[in-house]
């Protein structure tokens, strides 16, 4: 996939969720088959060289690994300042009186610098779900997202959130890495309500991109057809 269908695709989900979804459910049935393909991808082993054309490491010319992805954007100090300086913190998460005290702007430049580069919304999701689809189970990130600009390289919004739960062609998702730590800006509890929102746009059951509460378990029953 070149950068021009990536983009076109990308303009497709954000325009028509709706429609960007039965796209993918027929993409995905199709890919299925009849019952003995079926069991063949179960007994599947996976070749390393398909793999390799997802997951092939890149180098820079300091010899460091890279992002390959054009969505990626290195963080930079002066970006990391205008965050703490400049955007207002709604995230609310509770804190110990003590460890605020404790806490400076140095310690917080140095969470910002060393933040986790967890999950930045790109093309590879559609093309592991095309490679390697469907999945049972996925467990997709939908918290510390804002601000956009600062936050968007490394961490999806809700939103995207469900993109990469189309694109990887999952029968169920587990929402992770929301309401524990104060890593963005907006308010703890928010990003379940933007996934339920995002959910209700694509068309798609709260059910199959579910929340777990804290602490909560849940038992999934892969012998259910819906599964």
């Amino acid at each position: 996939m070149d950068e021009n269908e990536s983009n076109q695709s990308l303009m497709t989900s954000s325009q028509y969720p709706k429609e960007a979804v039965r796209k993918r459910q027929n993409s995905a049935r199709n890919s299925r088959g009849s019952d003995s393909s079926r069991f063949s991808r179960k007994s599947f082993k996976l070749d390393y060289r398909l793999e390799e054309d997802v997951t092939k490491s890149k180098k820079g010319k300091d010899g460091r690994f890279v992002n390959p992805w054009p969505t990626w954007k290195n963080l930079s100090i002066p970006n990391v300042l205008r965050w703490l300086i400049m955007e207002k913190d709604h995230s609310g998460v509770p804190s110990s009186k003590e460890l605020s005290k404790r806490k400076t702007s140095q310690e917080s430049l140095d969470l910002a610098m060393k933040m986790p580069r967890d999950t930045g919304y790109c093309p590879a999701f559609e093309e592991i779900g095309k490679r390697f689809g469907p999945f049972d189970l996925a467990a997709i990130p939908i918290g510390a997202y804002e601000p956009r600009w600062f936050m968007k390289y490394q961490h999806v919004d809700p939103e995207e959130a469900v993109r990469i739960h189309i694109d990887v062609q999952t029968k169920k998702s587990m929402a992770i890495h929301w309401g524990t730590f104060a890593l963005a800006n907006e308010h703890y509890l928010e990003p379940p309500v933007k996934l339920n929102e995002a959910l209700e746009r694509y068309g798609l059951n709260a059910e199959d991109f579910f929340v777990l509460k804290h602490g909560e378990s849940r038992y999934l029953n892969t012998d259910d057809e819906n599964f």
